[in-house]
């Protein structure tokens, strides 16, 4: 009988860890993050999950001054609509806004995408192809 518990509390920390892991790596675990990042204003976060080709010198400086000045009063929560991969390592995440420019909020009802790099550190918003229109003065 305890050698049949122990079993059970083995598997089920195995399972536990292989999903954690998967999951961390995900397309659209980083595609939350990286939208938690921007609700929270956390550069930190949005720097380590941006991906340019050619990364730009002052990127940090690049987010403080999209969050901190051109949008510090833009206030949002977003809601994933579809994730798709058309191609291997590559992901797109269909976003919907709902800007708080009212006291009500207004829903923007078309779905913008989130561009997804798979690299050699996780997968990572791709800047270079991510429309002006996903959020106010981003870095590029």
């Amino acid at each position: 009988m305890r050698y049949g518990i122990w079993v059970f509390v083995v598997v089920l920390v195995i399972g536990a860890v292989i999903v954690f892991v998967g999951n961390r790596n995900s397309a659209e675990s980083a595609a939350n993050s990286f939208m938690q990042a921007l609700a929270d204003k956390d550069i930190d976060t949005l720097v380590r999950l941006s991906y340019f080709d050619s990364p730009p010198a002052d990127l940090r400086e690049q987010w403080d001054h999209c969050l901190n000045h051109a949008a510090k009063n833009y206030v949002f929560v977003w809601n994933f609509v579809d994730i798709r991969y058309p191609l291997p390592k590559k992901a797109v995440v269909s976003v919907v806004f709902i800007e708080y420019t009212t006291p009500m909020g207004q829903e923007n009802p078309e779905p913008v995408e989130l561009p997804l790099i798979d690299t050699d550190h996780g997968w990572k918003v791709n800047m270079d192809e991510i429309p002006r229109k996903f959020f106010p003065y981003l870095p590029r």
